[in-house]
């Protein structure tokens, strides 16, 4: 037996056993319809993803309008990094997307290795403030960096295989 709302349109008074949401056929209708037009949003929301120190694989969830990246303890995103203005950048969301501005930062603010003082995103943009690169995923996909890209596994492995290389040549002198 399904309880019944007793036609009050509390939220409250709409869970089911176990806290289960109740639709009423009207409210079904309307999702359905949201849902074919394309008006749900992707699952998960937008977020940039640290590439490299100091921030290296941490997730920033764009869970607000407004983001603002920087140095200031009172910036939703803080990197402790020189390179890094006080407000450096905003990440905002407007009618096309997801956007990024330079907040009149010393270094700048570059997208895609391009200085830009404004720029709508797109899934899988790099964003560099400082030395600090992040990427921006609007789709789910995991932007996480790979150990393959972190450049200091990269040398310390070309430097290993080098050392190798000249051991075995001096073996081979022997």
């Amino acid at each position: 037996m399904v309880p019944s709302n007793h036609g009050s349109s509390r939220d409250e008074d709409k869970a089911g056993p176990q806290g289960t949401r109740m639709f009423s056929p009207d409210e079904v209708d309307d999702l359905v319809a949201r849902a074919k037009a394309g008006e749900d949003e992707p699952a998960g929301p937008s977020a940039l993803i640290g590439q490299n120190s100091p921030v290296t694989g941490r997730r920033f969830a764009l869970d607000t309008p407004r983001i603002v990246i920087g140095r200031s303890l009172e910036c939703d995103i803080t990197v402790d990094e020189p390179g890094v203005s006080s407000q450096h950048a905003k990440i905002s969301k407007d009618g096309q997307g997801w956007r990024v501005a330079n907040l009149l930062s010393t270094n700048g603010t570059f997208v895609n290795g391009q200085k830009v003082s404004s720029v709508v995103l797109s899934d899988g943009d790099r964003i560099r403030v400082g030395r600090v690169e992040l990427v921006f995923s609007d789709s789910g996909i995991d932007h996480s960096p790979s150990l393959w890209r972190s450049s200091r596994l990269w040398w310390s492995l070309a430097a290993l295989v080098g050392a190798a290389l000249i051991v075995l040549a001096g073996i081979r002198l022997l």
